[in-house]
């Protein structure tokens, strides 16, 4: 309790970024971060299959840039 107040009982709980469930099995943040990196993904296929931009090194660079850290953010490797 908190000034008189009961605390909620939830399953899943959002710490600097990590979503920690009731019975530690890691899945609702796996399924959080894979449905960010899809839709950072699916930016990059847009970009990569115009004619007016984007080339290799840009791919590459806002690949490192953006979905890398997105999907390597709290693994144990």
């Amino acid at each position: 309790m908190m000034e008189s107040t009961p605390l909620a009982e939830v399953d899943e709980a959002t710490y600097l970024g990590v979503t920690f469930d009731k019975r530690q099995t890691w899945r609702p943040h796996i399924n959080r971060v894979e449905g960010m990196a899809r839709r950072k993904l699916a930016i990059m296929r847009k970009l990569a299959s115009t004619t007016w931009g984007a080339n290799e090194q840009i791919l590459k660079t806002m690949y490192q840039g953006t979905l890398r850290p997105t999907i390597e953010y709290s693994s144990s490797t």
